[in-house]
């Protein structure tokens, strides 16, 4: 890429740094800016899940033996110290709420009936936090300005399997590929880039909204007239090896997105 952009990236999670991370690879000025501020992102703290694509994407960057995992699901207990734990319980959005205003105590009697046995709850310390998801998707508007939405800015939806981060940071690897293909970007062809930018995702967003909502609303409720369907899935995964390959290869790689350079 022979022009020098100037880059503003708003936002220093993991898609920002990551993006931040692929840009310089083109010798880009970046400015890596957040709404937060510093003493409240070092406090911060999110749990997130990895799939294949991304383990393909951190490689590709050399980043990925840079990682240190955790085994966690949907109740997480993350070890801080010597008998402390950050837990992360998930639930619906209302449930949530009635646990953040919920007393104390009355909260540590609900969580302890959920604990494994070997863990034996003592008190509840520090503040409570929720974090809300929802489906959106954000389309661009393809004109000259020089802004393209990237990440949870772009696209939300339940983070079933993991998906949220991991087709964030697909994002990411598209907009590399696209500057990493091109010797000069005019400021002309700018708009020509977002096209590309957004006719490349669109499908994988999509599908990936789709099945992650549909798993949501016949996996995660008790309406018993979904209970035939639950029991024809499970049927469907038992018997056919296809039907399990097709759904583990769409929420590990993308059936849309399985292929990354």
């Amino acid at each position: 890429m022979k022009n020098k952009f100037n880059f503003k990236i708003v936002g220093s999670g993991p898609t920002g740094l990551l993006l931040s991370i692929a840009l310089s690879k083109f010798d880009c000025n970046i400015f890596l800016t957040d709404l937060l501020t510093k003493d409240r992102l070092i406090d911060k703290d999110k749990t997130y899940a990895i799939t294949h694509s991304t383990r393909k994407i951190l490689s590709k960057f050399r980043l990925w033996e840079k990682l240190i995992f955790r085994k966690e699901g949907p109740l997480a207990l993350l070890p801080l110290e010597k008998n402390l734990y950050q837990v992360i319980w998930t639930s619906s959005t209302l449930k949530a709420i009635e646990r953040l205003n919920s007393d104390k105590n009355f909260l540590m009697d609900n969580l302890s009936t959920i604990l494994p046995d070997e863990f034996k709850l003592d008190q509840i310390i520090g503040e409570f936090n929720i974090f809300p998801v929802s489906l959106s998707l954000n389309l661009p508007v393809l004109n000259f300005k020089k802004l393209v939405f990237v990440g949870d800015a772009f696209h939300t939806f339940h983070p079933v399997g993991g998906q949220g981060l991991n087709t964030c940071w697909r994002d990411v690897n598209t907009i590399y590929d696209l500057f990493n293909k091109n010797t000069a970007i005019t400021k002309l062809q700018l708009i020509l880039f977002k096209f590309k930018y957004f006719s490349s995702r669109i499908l994988d967003i999509i599908v990936t909204i789709f099945i992650t909502d549909s798993l949501i609303s016949i996996f995660a409720n008790r309406n018993v007239f979904l209970f035939p369907i639950r029991k024809f899935s499970f049927l469907l995964l038992n018997k056919f090896l296809f039907t399990r390959k097709l759904v583990l290869n769409q929420m590990t790689k993308s059936l849309i997105y399985s292929s990354i350079k």
